[in-house]
């Protein structure tokens, strides 16, 4: 579909409605895979691997989803307060502020004897 026909307000309708069916079937398939997994420990005796299941569920695919939708709709893009990391997610509180450009504040730190550090992205 070509979207270059309809205006940004149509666009950023269809976005906002593509974003709640995504948060209505991940609420959807979260529920679905939890009640799936509690009936597995309820039931049987070896309830490790049910247990291990909603774990990595929870904490690799469901919460960090649910984490970027909430920084996304929570806070705004003018917040200062935290940094982001690369994958968009909220990372420390930023606790120094440095008036300067970068070839100063790099000059400054590599005099004091520090180094920059490796790019992480690739």
């Amino acid at each position: 579909m070509d979207y270059s026909d309809f205006t940004s307000d149509t666009r950023s309708i269809f976005k906002t409605f593509f974003r709640i069916i995504y948060l209505i079937l991940l609420v959807i398939v979260c529920l679905a895979a939890y009640l799936y997994l509690f009936r597995k420990i309820v039931n049987s005796q070896n309830y490790i691997l049910p247990v291990l299941g909603i774990w990595l569920l929870s904490a690799y695919v469901f919460l960090p989803r649910i984490h970027r939708w909430f920084s996304r709709v929570y806070l705004p893009k003018y917040y200062l307060g935290r940094g982001r990391t690369f994958d968009g997610f909220l990372g420390d509180p930023v606790n120094l502020a440095i008036i300067g450009t970068k070839k100063q504040l790099v000059d400054a730190m590599t005099l004091a004897g520090w180094k920059i550090a490796d790019d992480l992205r690739r």
